[in-house]
């Protein structure tokens, strides 16, 4: 049903919610003159969540201008062809041109933020924490041996949206809780060795996918964090050398930080002391894996 509103400059606005095919997304985008560029990346999210049955009918408008220019909605309608599935929308039509400039503006609610609004504890850090779980599923996904997506596989395999981050908070909110209050009260151990969201995805990753008792990740990143009470000396090799690369005295690379970070827990959890960490990618394409 459409609505006609009157505005205070006599022009008329329209208002009304369509369900948006494919082909119809098509049409609209021919329409998309005046525009930014568009997000590959938020593409890539909108698209997923799209074809996989999530997108729902938020009232965020698309917004056609009086002389049919797209003023904002081109990232859903270019998901929507890449998705090949339809979606309902709000449209409002017969905006003034020079309304572009306004449209965005404001600053956009973060994973965070709608955590906090579900009332989550350190919902920044439960956030982060999440983030990196899925990019560590990521990697076991395409059989990577470290956290890091290889170049030339495609993100959108694996994008994730905000209403990914809060299902998964939802369906695991005691254990987020707890790991969001464990990463925070880390925070005062001494130097942090890693960061905050790194360390929570950790936990998650090996608490829910791994398997591991709770206590014993917690007891491992407690050990890390402080160097106290250690119960494996490769956990130290491990603390000086991100101590090292977090005051840029040795950089490591972001895979070399994994599989190092995976050497220790897994000579951790069997019982194993290394007397080094190094890491060779042609001899040990698989030394990432964690147990």
């Amino acid at each position: 049903m459409k609505t006609q509103i009157k505005t205070n400059k006599g022009g008329d606005i329209s208002v009304e919610v369509v369900t948006i095919t494919p082909e119809l997304a098509e049409d609209f985008l021919k329409m998309n003159t005046k525009n930014r560029r568009s997000d590959s990346k938020m593409i890539d999210t909108y698209a997923k969540s799209m074809k996989e049955g999530k997108w729902v009918l938020n009232g965020e408008p698309i917004i056609i201008s009086e002389d049919n220019v797209i003023l904002d909605g081109q990232n859903r309608l270019i998901a929507c062809t890449r998705a090949g599935v339809p979606f309902d929308s709000l449209f409002v039509w017969g905006i003034t041109p020079d309304a572009f400039k306004t449209i965005d503006i404001g600053k956009g609610r973060t994973p965070g933020d709608i955590l906090y609004i579900d009332d989550a504890k350190n919902a920044n850090v439960v956030a982060a924490a999440i983030a990196r779980y899925f990019r560590l599923m990521a990697g076991q996904a395409i059989d990577t041996g470290s956290n890091a997506i290889p170049s030339g596989v495609r993100l959108s395999n694996f994008a994730r949206s905000k209403s990914d981050v809060l299902d998964f908070f939802r369906e695991h909110k005691d254990l987020c809780t707890r790991v969001g209050e464990h990463v925070v009260g880390l925070g005062g151990t001494g130097r942090m060795v890693m960061n905050g969201s790194v360390l929570g995805g950790y936990e998650l990753f090996l608490i829910l996918e791994k398997k591991h008792p709770e206590q014993k990740v917690r007891s491992f990143f407690e050990q890390l964090a402080s160097g106290k009470n250690v119960e494996n000396n490769t956990i130290l090799l491990l603390r000086d050398a991100l101590l090292k690369h977090n005051m840029k005295q040795k950089v490591l690379s972001g895979t070399q930080r994994s599989v190092y970070f995976a050497k220790t827990w897994n000579a951790y959890v069997t019982g194993r002391e290394l007397k080094v960490l190094n890491y060779s990618a042609e001899r040990e394409p698989m030394a990432g894996i964690l147990l």
